[in-house]
């Protein structure tokens, strides 16, 4: 029960947090930070899923996803080099 109880101060130091920064940014500000987070986080799984493929089937999907800009949130095309050859 250790872990519901840290889980339901965790929310309520979220929910603190929020409000918090509702008054510091307004609504719309918040709103924007949630919707860049939820970005990077998408640009992460996308990263991560390329990674789950077999070296050969990831050259396309990287290159694609170098030419999207994607790679510009990491470190360039050395974060797409990276990938097509990591193991």
């Amino acid at each position: 029960m250790e872990w519901t109880r840290l889980s339901c101060q965790q929310l309520g130091v979220a929910r603190e947090g929020r409000e918090l920064a509702q008054g510091l940014a307004g609504r719309e500000g918040v709103d924007r930070a949630l919707a860049r987070i939820r970005s990077e986080q998408e640009r992460y799984r996308r990263r991560i899923a390329l990674l789950a493929r077999p070296r050969i089937k990831r050259v396309l999907p990287v290159l694609r996803t170098w030419m999207s800009g994607d790679y510009d949130y990491f470190a360039g095309w050395k974060s797409a080099a990276k990938d097509m050859i990591r193991r």
